[in-house]
């Protein structure tokens, strides 16, 4: 086994430096090319006698500063010790880079960065590493048992949620009725939104659960839960999954930018509303079949580039002529058909919603001309592209 070569290797996955050192914290090897005076473990003899110090681990050790600066430790059963990062978990990072160099001494020269990963890819790549220097398999779920990361969860979980059980029958405040929520997300499901609205409009006692003690958070918070609810009891009423779930994100997106609690609500209620529509909009037959919503599905995801029926058969493990059949029956058209059809609706909303030019959205959308484009898509709403955009985009 040649750790030398893993080491390096790994060091372009995690983003974040590799060192190995013995058993006594002495360097033995750096992976990576960050120069010694920006690396925190060699500018920092007390940060990296703290972090030796650290109890031994039988899994890779995970742990942080500033929440947003993470780094692993590896043991080996030589004796050797691996440490990786760090690397920083948010996008932004000036303030972290400013962070490190003041806490652990680097170069004071202001061109300090470290590296970005996110989360999930540093500790499935500590998990990758530790797999192929011991053999041994550890799963995600077990690294964030047993590292500092997920240590003390399960008690502080418990504390919280008794301390809640607690108030609410010292108050007698119930939370808002379980069948109203579940009469609002059948509205979304079955696109009922004259449903939908008289849900909104009943009166009831009780009060939403407090998951933040700031004001502004709390709404936010309710509202990523409203619309990540929405958005599966859309799926369940048959709108693709793929379709559902950028909805999600780009509605939460929207909501995390507002910064007054009535516009974060107006987010969350047209999030709602769009649902309920795109629901009832794919029809009551949608979803109906498996294969035909693997199509679909598929079809959605690589909406930008070509599509061939033979392509998506083979990616579903049927033939092209049975893939075919199916299709038309249950949705009443062909797959090519279909194809361009939802290539005009996604064009209808670029044309409302961004700037892209007419044969930008043309060339985005994968037709083989704008004139093509444009013929297509006068046939499927009797307009040009260019008067769409003129009569419903916006200024």
């Amino acid at each position: 086994m040649n750790i030398t070569y893993i080491c390096r290797q790994m060091v372009l996955l995690l983003h974040g430096e590799i060192r190995r050192l013995g058993p006594d914290g002495e360097f033995r090897e750096v992976y990576g090319n960050l120069p010694a005076d920006f690396d925190p473990f060699r500018r920092d003899e007390n940060f990296l006698r703290e972090v030796l110090s650290r109890e031994p681990k039988a899994v890779p050790d995970l742990f942080s500063e500033r929440d947003f600066i993470y780094y692993g430790i590896l043991r080996l059963e030589n004796g050797e010790i691996l440490l990786a990062g760090p690397v920083r978990v948010s996008e932004d990072g000036a303030d972290l880079a400013q962070y490190m160099q003041a806490q652990h001494h680097l170069c004071g020269d202001g061109s300090y960065k470290f590296p970005y990963c996110d989360l999930r890819s540093f500790s499935n790549g500590l998990l990758l590493l530790f797999h192929l220097l011991t053999g041994k398999e550890v799963e995600y779920s077990g690294l964030l048992e047993e590292t500092s990361v997920g240590v003390g969860i399960e008690k502080q979980s418990g504390a919280a949620i008794n301390g809640r059980v607690f108030h609410h029958q010292e108050t007698e405040t119930p939370h808002n009725p379980y069948d109203h929520e579940m009469r609002k997300l059948e509205a979304i499901q079955n696109g009922d939104k004259e449903e939908l609205e008289r849900c909104r409009n009943e009166i009831w006692v009780g009060e939403y659960g407090r998951v933040a003690e700031d004001p502004l958070r709390q709404a936010k918070n309710l509202a990523v839960i409203a619309i990540v609810l929405a958005s599966r009891a859309a799926i369940r009423g048959g709108l693709l999954p793929e379709l559902a779930f950028s909805m999600a994100d780009g509605y939460i997106l929207l909501m995390e930018s507002a910064s007054d609690i009535h516009r974060v609500d107006a987010v969350a209620q047209q999030a709602e509303n769009d649902f309920a529509r795109e629901v009832a909009a794919a029809g009551p037959e949608s979803g109906r079949n498996l294969l035909t919503v693997r199509a679909k599905d598929y079809i959605f995801k690589h909406l930008h580039g070509e599509l061939r029926v033979s392509e998506i058969a083979d990616v579903l493990g049927v033939h092209p002529n049975y893939l075919s059949t199916v299709f038309s029956r249950e949705e009443g058209i062909s797959i090519r058909q279909y194809i361009c059809r939802e290539r005009i609706r996604q064009s209808k909303n670029l044309l409302r919603y961004s700037r892209y030019s007419i044969s930008e959205i043309s060339g985005y959308l994968s037709f083989s001309s704008q004139s093509h484009f444009s013929s297509c898509f006068r046939k499927l709403t009797s307009m040009t592209p260019g008067e769409y955009r003129a009569k419903f985009g916006q200024a």
